[in-house]
């Protein structure tokens, strides 16, 4: 029936010559990709690809290309991309923008830097968008009445979903699907119901990771509760809190509470405190460098007075990918994500210590302060005894 196997029927043949004759029977169908743009890998930054990583919260571009077939023999031609979105997306459906692209292949489109590939924008009353709770369809009820469209070209729809907080953590991620479907069969087409087919899928994958923090006693090693962290992207504004653990305007807003927290921008705690074990899990963050600052020690230990920078980096295989998907060159299946402290050697967690005892206080600090005033006032007192002493023995004499 042509419904799901992304085949296309011929032209019926009015008349066949007498005796043996060969036919090679001719079909043209359409194919669809999908690409996500990566936005701060040091390799694929600003690049389309068959996966990305963000931080829940941002807006994550996409891109969807179909190849436009010969339509000559239909007299309608239905063409409707159909995409599903997992929980962990939100889609946008004000940023849904439609192109007619000219391409000198379909990976040409699809890795191309400029928007909308270089096409021309199509009026958006030539499509319908309908949303639903799994993603939307965009459809052209009859795709050879839209001007500017014609066979060897791409339709190259781009929009735009945020990575909200379903998101799932690391592996399987969060994948997002198209497929097509399309006018089949030239036989059933114009005003009625064409007969239509529906292309194998093609899907990307949007990545979001964690970061596990260990809090432990210096000497021991032996888990430790009771401190609190904050976490920035800015260093400056990192080293700014660790002088003062006020200074927590710039620090990134989580949801959650005891070890377990998610980015998000409907989060409104900025101090994250361990849980039982002395864990932090720190979700919902992009590859790249965050700092970490201890806003509070445990009772008898010393606060951290300076920022502490965490690395966070996944690897993806070149080899494989979910689903069976066959990957591009450039972007495939997540296998890692590591984390290292301060430079230090990459791990599935970071540790932080703390230390008991007495500290100097710090250049410049309130202790500073503290510390002169009361030598000063020790000093005026030993000048006071000193020349109540001299006054006596020159009484006594």
């Amino acid at each position: 029936d042509g419904s799901q196997d992304g085949n296309a029927y011929s032209k019926y043949m009015i008349q066949v010559a007498g005796g043996t004759v060969n036919v090679n029977a001719k079909t043209d169908t359409p194919s669809v990709t999908k690409k996500v743009l990566e936005n701060n890998d040091a390799s694929h930054k600003n690049t389309w690809n068959d996966a990305a990583d963000y931080s829940v919260g941002d807006k994550v571009s996409f891109r969807l290309v179909g190849l436009v077939p010969d339509m000559a023999n239909y007299e309608t031609y239905v063409y409707q991309f159909n995409d599903t979105l997992s929980d962990g997306l939100s889609f946008d459906a004000s940023s849904v923008k439609v192109y007619a692209a000219n391409g000198a292949s379909m990976d040409a489109v699809n890795t191309s830097t400029a928007v909308g590939a270089s096409g021309t924008l199509l009026d958006a009353a030539a499509y319908t968008t309908t949303t639903s709770a799994s993603g939307f369809t965009l459809g052209f009820a009859d795709l050879k009445k839209v001007a500017g469209v014609a066979a060897g070209q791409y339709i190259v729809v781009e929009y735009t979903a945020s990575l909200n907080g379903n998101a799932v953590v690391g592996n399987p991620g969060n994948p997002n699907e198209v497929t097509l479907t399309y006018s089949n069969n030239p036989n059933q087409s114009g005003s009625g119901s064409p007969s239509k087919g529906t292309t194998p899928k093609d899907e990307v994958v949007v990545f979001t990771f964690n970061m596990p923090v260990n809090k432990v006693v210096k000497d021991t090693k032996a888990p430790l509760t009771g401190a609190s962290f904050a976490v920035f992207t800015d260093k400056t504004a990192a080293d700014a809190a660790a002088k003062d653990p006020a200074q927590l305007d710039k620090a990134l807003k989580f949801s959650g509470a005891a070890g377990n927290y998610m980015l998000g921008a409907a989060g409104t705690v900025t101090t994250l405190a361990a849980d039982a074990n002395g864990k932090y899990a720190v979700k919902g963050l992009d590859q790249g460098t965050y700092y970490l600052v201890e806003t509070s020690a445990p009772s008898g230990y010393n606060r951290l007075t300076t920022a502490l920078t965490v690395a966070v980096t996944p690897t993806y295989d070149g080899t494989s990918y979910v689903n069976g998907h066959a990957p591009d060159a450039t972007n495939d299946q997540l296998t890692s994500i590591k984390v290292a402290l301060n430079g230090g050697t990459a791990g599935d967690s970071v540790t932080v210590e703390n230390s008991t005892g007495a500290t100097l206080p710090s250049t410049g600090g309130i202790g500073t302060c503290i510390f002169t005033i009361g030598g000063i006032a020790l000093m005026a007192a030993a000048l006071v005894v000193l020349a109540a002493k001299r006054r006596t023995e020159r009484s006594n004499h």
